[in-house]
């Protein structure tokens, strides 16, 4: 699978890479062998423009579930520091391309408590929890307000 993936990044198939990844891939990767790392260089043969710059992918929410993955396999790799542009990226999609609260409070939440706290970012983790709340409030999901309120209270404490 991962020589097909290669092959099809080559000839130019992101589109069909990704979802290549997506459903042949990322749940062994990811789940039964914590492959992070692994993760993180399959995914980055799909960013042509660099890390800076959403992968050119032709559908937005591949585009976000791409860039979330590899934010992901960074934070749980060690790597943080590197997961922060990128998760900003996906809650960008979401907020202004997708108009999608409820993907948007969950990235903010994500960037958060896996980024932003590790590396001592406080004030913008602290800014995201509870933007991510009011989020949560408009789109009624009791569930996701009552997690980010249990996270963000965590900050009185310390």
């Amino acid at each position: 699978m991962i020589e097909l993936y290669h092959h099809t990044v080559r000839a130019g198939k992101l589109d069909e890479a990704v979802v290549l990844f997506r459903d042949r891939l990322s749940q062994a990767t990811y789940y039964q062998f914590g492959a992070y790392q692994l993760i993180a260089e399959l995914l980055l043969a799909l960013f042509l423009d660099g890390e800076d710059k959403p992968p050119r992918l032709k559908d937005e929410a591949r585009q976000a579930w791409t860039l979330n993955t590899l934010a992901n396999a960074y934070s749980l790799s060690g790597q943080p520091r590197r997961a922060v542009p990128l998760w900003e990226m996906v809650n960008d999609i979401y907020e202004n391309k997708m108009k999608n609260k409820q993907f948007l409070a969950i990235g903010l939440s994500a960037v958060a408590s896996v980024a932003l706290l590790p590396i001592g970012a406080l004030s913008a983790a602290e800014r995201n929890l509870r933007h991510a709340i009011e989020l949560d409030k408009e789109t009624g999901d009791e569930e996701s307000e009552g997690r980010e309120s249990y996270c963000l209270g965590k900050f009185f404490v310390i």
